[in-house]
């Protein structure tokens, strides 16, 4: 294979950010639960996040129906989505919402502030069309050692595969540069490089959600060229990824690459299935390699 982690090519894709959907209005209420119940922000920003991650990796205009759960990975205390009968909600839908939870979290609790419980309502010019949840666990409940589960479906979903996966996610040359390949496919690996600049933990956690809205814009078969440059705001850190020209870098591959530079980033295993390190907030080079052949060169940067 390919060296992967020596220098890095300039990434700045020239790309405007996909609009919300119409109307879009997420209210967010916190401290829902009558116990003064707080969660580990390691999991919970963790978990919103890789709940991002599952959405955008549903067709764009498919929709919620129902209710899924997302059991956060130390406690097991589910996120809650439930749709509004009679209305559906897409998961398109369920991306941008997720971006704006997220906005609401890092202002209510800046990182290493221990999380509240939450409800919001999700609504937009349709009308309200599901809520999200994250309420303390009930004594007796055990959540399942998958970390996704449908109401209403039988099927193993994305997540649970992961879960079971024996790949290596966290492998490292030194503390500043190594490789890791992703759990689903052993041929697609990042390479990264940290750059020893430290980036606000919020807008890591705002760039990666809104690069999931990117990601939710192109189903596993869009043929257009990969190129994503998300800020959760105004300002602050950029999650960049671009495909090289005539590479091989689908939108499906890299929803796995920045996936797994997530859970890298937070500390995740994701065969032991619990965090082992404290999340890194600092800024990176990496690259995407498929098959030996680099396919695309990203950033998490203060700056395009």
């Amino acid at each position: 294979m390919k060296n992967t982690h020596s220098t890095f090519s300039p990434v700045n894709p020239l790309l405007s950010p996909p609009n919300p959907p119409r109307g879009l209005n997420v209210r967010v209420k916190w401290d829902i639960d009558e116990a003064d119940h707080r969660f580990d922000p390691q999991e919970v920003w963790s978990g919103i996040v890789e709940l991002a991650f599952y959405f955008s990796a549903r067709d764009r205009d498919a929709y919620l129906n129902n209710v899924e759960y997302f059991y956060l990975h130390t406690s097991g205390t589910p996120i809650q989505v439930a749709a509004s009968p009679p209305r559906l909600i897409s998961f398109n839908t369920l991306v941008w919402a997720l971006l704006s939870i997220g906005q609401n979290m890092v202002q209510q609790t800046p990182w290493a502030v221990p999380v509240k419980t939450f409800g919001s309502s999700i609504e937009t010019d349709a009308g309200e069309l599901a809520h999200c949840f994250l309420r303390r666990k009930r004594d007796g409940v055990v959540a399942p050692s998958y970390l996704v589960t449908n109401a209403t479906s039988t099927a193993t979903s994305r997540l649970q595969r992961d879960r079971g996966n024996t790949a290596l996610v966290r492998p490292t040359v030194d503390s500043h540069a190594g490789f890791m390949p992703t759990p689903e496919d052993a041929r697609l690996i990042i390479g990264w490089r940290f750059l020893g600049t430290p980036l606000p933990p919020g807008g890591v956690l705002k760039a990666f959600l809104m690069a999931n809205t990117f990601l939710s814009e192109h189903d596993a078969s869009s043929t257009e060229r990969v190129a994503i440059s998300a800020r959760g705001g105004n300002v602050g850190p950029v999650v960049v990824l671009s495909a090289v020209e005539n590479g091989t870098l689908t939108w499906e591959r890299a929803r796995l690459a920045l996936q797994t530079l997530w859970r890298f980033l937070m500390g995740f295993h994701v065969p032991r299935g619990r965090f082992e390190e404290e999340p890194r907030w600092e800024s990176l080079n990496f690259r995407v390699v498929y098959g030996g052949e680099v396919i695309g060169y990203g950033k998490v940067s203060g700056v395009e």
